[in-house]
C-alpha cells in the first residue's frame, strides 16, 4: 500500500458515508411507508461501499466542457472536489510537491498497515465461513421432510407467496429457529418439534415468511453485505448498517404474510413461541424469522400496519436522489477535466522563433540532446516523442497515441531555431510546441489518468546523499536570466562530459550539470519503462551528478560489439540510483495529467 492508495480508499469510505447519510435521510422520510421501500435504499448504501464513483468521474472527463466559456468558475470546483476528495494527496506531477513526512514514508508503515487490514478481512470471512459451515453441516444430516401435512402447507404457502418453482426442505434435529439456507439453491430447515409447539395458522405464517424471503433473494444480499463487512471490518457504520438491513428485511417478510392473508395475532404468536423454542441462526445469510427487533415486529405486526405506498412525492424525491447519486460524480469529473491544449490560455504572450530548421537526423548514432546553446534551441538526434516530452515538460507514459513512427528510433530529427532576445524559458517551450504545430501538424489535448509512477526519495535515513551528486559548481539560474536579458556571459570551461547547464544522456549513463532535483526525476523516465518520476525528496537548490548503469538491452556497436567502457556486469538502473545517488525510486500510483496526441505528420523539408 502507498500513500495515494491510503487517499484513495479514505475518498471512497467519504464519499459512502456521504451516500450513507443520504440515504438515513430516505429513510426516515419513508418510515410510514413500506419495509421493503426502504430496504432497498438501504441495500443501495451497502453497495455503494463495493462500487466507487471512479467511472463515473471518468464518463465526465472525457465529456469536458465544450468551451472555454462554459468553465464554471474556480471557486465552485474546489470547493465541490474538496467535498468529494477529502483526502487527496498533493498533484503527483508538481516539482514544488513537499517530501513526505518519513513517519509516513518509512518503508515498513504501509506494510504494517496493509497487514492490520488484510488479517482483519481474514478474522472477519473466517468467523463468517465457520458459521456458514455450521449450518452446512446441519442441512447435510438433516433428512428430507416427509410430513404430509406440512408439505401441503408449505405448497399452499409457495402460491400464497407467489414462488413458481417447489423449495427444497429438510427437517432438522438441531435446536435452530426454522430458515432458509443457501443462496443459489436455497433449501428450507425446519426443526422437527416446531410442528408440535405451533397451531395450524401459526404453521402457515412462518413458512409465508421464510418463503418471502427466498422471494426477495435475502440470502444473497446479506451476503453481499458481509462482502461489504469484510473488506470495511475497521469502519463502524458499515455494522450499523447491517442491523439496518436485517430490521427492514424482517419486517418486509412480515408485511409480506400479512399480505398473503396470515391472522396478525396467530402469526404473532407463532414468532414468540419459536423465539420460544428455538436458537436464532448464527449467519446473517440464513434467512429466519426470529431476527431483528422482536419487539418492534410484534408491536407492527398487531397493529396490522403493512406501510403505506410511497405516493407520487416521495416517488420523484427518491427518483432525484438517484439521478443525482450518477449525476454528480460526472459532474465533478466535467468540472476536472483539463481543456483542450487549443482552447487553453497561453502564459504569457508567444512570438516565435526568429527562423528554424527541422531535418531528419540519419547518422544512426544514439547520443541525443536538447537545450539552448547561447541564443539558439537546438534538438539533436531526436525522436519526435522526445521532443514532444520537453516541449511540454513531461515524462514518457504521459503521452500517449499517436501514429508509431513517432516513437521509432529509426526517425529521429535535429532542429535548430533562433530565439528571440529576452525570452524566457517557459515561452522558448511555448514557441517549440507552436513549432511543433506548424511543421509536424501535431494535435494534441490533455487528460487526467491515474496511472504508475515512481516516487524519488532518500535512500538513506540521515538523507546522506551519494558520492556522485553534489551542489552544482555553476548558478544556472544566473546564467538563464542573464541570457534573458539579452546578455552573453562567458560559460565555464566543461567538466569532461558533464555539461555545465542540462543534460546529457547515452545508453547507461545520465550527466546533469546545474540541475535540480524534480528535473532530473522527471528525466529519469525514460529509463524506468516510461514511467513518470515526482520527486519526493525535499532537496532544493541544483546539482551536478552523474549515473552510469547497464541497461536491460546493452546497446551495440555496428560490428556487433557492446560500446568501450560497457560493463555487463553492471548495476540496474534502481541500484545505481541508490548507491550512487544515495537515492530510490518507490512504486506508488497517482493521478497524472497525460498528454494524448490526436495526430502528426512528418515534416516538410526545409
Amino acid at each position: 500500500m502507498t500513500l495515494p492508495l491510503f487517499s484513495d480508499i479514505a475518498n471512497h469510505v467519504w464519499q459512502s458515508t456521504l451516500f450513507l447519510a443520504g440515504v438515513w435521510g430516505l429513510a426516515r422520510l419513508l418510515r410510514r411507508n413500506s419495509a421493503q421501500a426502504r430496504f432497498r435504499i438501504w441495500f443501495a448504501a451497502s453497495l455503494k461501499f463495493l462500487v466507487p464513483f471512479a467511472p463515473l468521474i471518468a464518463v465526465g472527463r472525457a465529456i469536458g466542457w465544450p468551451s472555454p466559456t462554459s468553465m464554471p468558475q474556480p471557486v465552485l470546483s474546489t470547493a465541490l472536489n474538496t467535498l468529494h476528495q477529502p483526502f487527496m494527496p498533493p498533484p503527483m506531477i508538481a516539482l514544488d510537491t513537499p517530501a513526505i513526512p518519513a513517519a509516513l514514508s518509512a518503508p515498513g508503515w504501509p506494510g504494517v498497515i496493509a497487514t492490520i487490514w488484510l488479517t482483519g478481512c481474514v478474522v472477519v470471512l473466517g468467523v463468517w465461513a465457520a458459521r456458514w459451515f455450521r449450518v452446512a453441516a446441519i442441512v447435510r444430516v438433516s433428512r428430507p421432510l416427509s410430513d404430509a401435512d406440512l408439505i401441503v402447507r408449505l405448497r399452499r404457502a409457495e402460491a400464497a407467496i407467489g414462488l413458481r418453482r417447489p423449495l427444497r426442505a429438510v427437517v432438522s434435529e438441531a435446536e435452530i429457529e426454522p430458515g432458509v439456507f443457501g443462496i443459489a439453491r436455497p433449501v428450507l430447515v425446519w426443526p422437527r418439534d416446531l410442528g408440535s409447539h405451533l397451531q395450524g395458522d401459526q404453521i402457515d405464517g412462518v413458512l409465508v415468511h421464510e418463503l418471502a424471503h427466498v422471494r426477495r433473494y435475502d440470502n444473497l444480499t446479506a451476503a453481499l453485505h458481509l462482502a461489504v463487512e469484510t473488506l470495511f471490518w475497521f469502519y463502524p457504520p458499515v455494522w450499523w448498517l447491517e442491523r439496518q438491513l436485517m430490521c427492514e428485511r424482517e419486517l418486509a417478510c412480515d408485511q409480506a404474510a400479512m399480505t398473503a392473508g396470515s391472522d396478525p395475532k396467530s402469526y404473532a404468536e407463532g414468532i414468540l413461541r419459536t423465539c420460544e423454542f428455538y436458537s436464532e441462526s448464527p449467519l446473517a445469510c440464513l434467512s429466519g424469522v426470529t431476527g431483528s427487533d422482536l419487539k418492534k415486529r410484534i408491536a407492527a405486526i398487531v397493529r396490522g400496519h403493512d406501510g403505506e405506498a410511497v405516493g407520487f412525492t416521495r416517488r420523484a424525491i427518491i427518483a432525484a436522489a438517484a439521478v443525482a447519486a450518477i449525476a454528480l460524480p460526472i459532474m465533478l469529473g466535467v468540472l476536472q477535466a483539463p481543456m483542450l491544449l487549443a482552447q487553453a490560455p497561453a502564459v504569457a504572450p508567444v512570438s516565435s522563433f526568429e527562423v528554424a530548421s527541422v531535418k531528419r537526423n540519419t547518422s544512426g548514432e544514439e547520443r541525443a540532446s536538447f537545450g539552448s546553446r547561447g541564443s539558439q534551441l537546438v534538438v539533436t538526434n531526436n525522436t519526435l516523442f522526445n521532443i514532444i516530452r520537453n516541449a511540454w515538460g513531461i515524462q514518457g507514459n504521459q503521452i500517449l497515441g499517436g501514429p508509431d513512427w513517432v516513437r521509432s528510433d529509426s526517425v529521429r530529427f535535429d532542429i535548430t531555431a533562433k530565439v528571440p532576445d529576452g525570452t524566457r524559458p517557459d515561452q522558448m517551450l511555448l514557441m517549440m510546441q507552436a513549432l511543433l504545430a506548424d511543421r509536424f501538424r501535431l494535435k494534441v489535448h490533455r487528460e487526467t489518468k491515474e496511472v504508475p509512477i515512481f516516487a524519488l526519495v532518500m535512500a538513506r535515513q540521515d538523507r546522506k546523499l551519494g558520492p556522485q551528486i553534489m551542489p552544482a559548481a555553476f548558478d544556472c539560474d544566473a546564467l538563464r536570466a542573464a541570457f534573458a536579458r539579452g546578455e552573453r556571459p562567458t560559460l565555464p570551461p566543461p567538466n569532461g562530459d558533464r555539461p555545465v547547464c542540462g543534460a546529457r544522456t547515452a545508453p547507461g549513463r545520465f550527466l546533469v550539470g546545474g540541475y535540480p532535483i524534480a528535473d532530473f526525476a522527471r528525466n529519469l523516465s525514460g529509463f524506468v519503462g516510461g514511467r513518470p518520476v515526482v520527486d519526493r525528496t525535499g532537496l532544493t537548490g541544483i546539482y551536478d551528478l552523474e549515473l552510469t548503469w547497464t541497461p536491460d538491452v546493452r546497446p551495440t556497436r555496428p560490428n556487433g560489439e557492446p560500446p568501450p567502457g560497457s560493463d555487463p556486469n553492471g548495476p540496474t538502473v534502481f541500484t545505481a540510483i541508490q548507491e550512487q545517488l544515495g537515492l530510490k525510486l518507490e512504486a506508488i500510483t497517482g493521478p497524472v495529467e497525460v498528454l494524448v496526441i490526436d495526430s502528426a505528420d512528418r515534416p516538410t523539408p526545409d
